[in-house]
């Protein structure tokens, strides 16, 4: 019964539970990551053309 009352998502002193914020990262991609880390970019923002994703060409040339 213990363990089943910890389990369960109840309010805390009587107050309802914080609501987070989720918060943007603030570090941009910087072109040298192409050449440093051997990355290729995946997919651009259309709107900001700012990179979404960047892909490993190690691990994609050797099957990771």
């Amino acid at each position: 019964m213990e363990q089943k009352r910890n389990m369960r998502q109840t309010k805390l002193g009587g107050k309802a539970p914080v609501s987070r914020k989720i918060t943007k990262r603030g570090s941009k991609f910087a072109k040298k990551y192409l050449i440093l880390y051997g990355l290729k970019i995946g997919a651009r923002d259309a709107v900001t053309s700012a990179v979404e994703t960047a892909v490993c060409r190690f691990c994609t040339t050797f099957g990771r």
